[in-house]
């Protein structure tokens, strides 16, 4: 019999805690893992784990988990991070995933016209920019869980993430880089292709599917259409008035099937 994970173990066990140590529990645990970049991910879930299951225990017995632990949760979980082994590769599996998503919403959907050029310096510049924002946004909603008042530094930081947002959006639209080349005809076939591949194994090699499924319609619908602007038999249709119309109707079928699912993958992680 395959042995569920920790972090499943986590969210099923989590249902057994009363309001009180929910909310104790809950607020160290997004602390925590929003301080797990670079760490060992196994080790640190199955500490975690352990500390759900000495709460549950102090429960039966009739006390909170501040009886138990105390009053600075805080403290515990920056001593259990320190414990906690570094680990540079679940670091950069963190920033492929981060990669994985810019690519498929950014490299797949410009490669689908047979005129765009294959800007690399802008994939490099967005990747890196939106990696470190991802780092310290997750970072930012850690501070909010041990912070109650809305001091002047908490709005400050709500400001700078959205401004940085709006700023990371206008890089991927307006910033061009001399670091491009033509994607027409064999070679934009070969590099759809490769992307394609390089994003269908990242996925399989996924332990939890379910956040990448709503992404794999617009994936395909832009990969597919992407090769076929470029085959000289099926470019003629596409650039038809008939052909744009039916490749903006998969567009958006695709885009309504990226809707359904992630709601649908929304609703199954409230009852896991």
């Amino acid at each position: 019999m395959k042995k569920s994970s920790p972090i499943k173990e986590n969210a099923k066990l989590q249902e057994f805690l009363n309001p009180v140590n929910d909310d104790y529990y809950g607020n160290l645990l997004l602390y925590v893992r929003s301080r797990s970049f670079l760490k060992d991910e196994n080790v640190l879930e199955e500490a975690l784990l352990e500390i759900l299951q000495d709460i549950l225990d102090a429960q039966e017995n009739g006390e909170t988990a501040e009886d138990y632990f105390g009053k600075q949760p805080k403290e515990i979980a920056d001593d259990l991070l320190k414990e906690v082994p570094t680990s540079i590769k679940d670091g950069v599996h963190l920033v492929v995933a981060v990669l994985f998503v810019y690519a498929l919403i950014t490299v797949i959907p410009t490669l689908a016209s047979p005129d765009a050029l294959f800007d690399v310096g802008k994939l490099l510049i967005g990747s890196i920019y939106w990696t470190i924002l991802a780092i310290i946004i997750v970072w930012q909603i850690g501070n909010d869980a041990y912070t109650t008042k809305r001091t002047f530094k908490k709005y400050l930081a709500i400001f700078l993430t959205i401004f940085f947002a709006i700023l990371g959006i206008s890089l991927s639209i307006f910033l061009d880089t001399s670091l491009t080349f033509n994607t027409e005809g064999l070679v934009g076939i070969t590099i759809i292709s490769v992307i394609t591949v390089i994003c269908g194994v990242f996925f399989l090699r996924q332990t939890d599917k379910k956040d990448l499924i709503p992404f794999i319609p617009v994936l395909l619908t832009a990969a597919i259409i992407g090769i076929l602007y470029r085959i000289p038999f099926s470019q003629g249709f596409l650039i038809s008035n008939f052909g744009k119309i039916i490749v903006a109707i998969c567009m958006i079928l695709s885009l309504i099937s990226f809707y359904i699912l992630l709601n649908k993958g929304m609703k199954n992680r409230r009852h896991e």
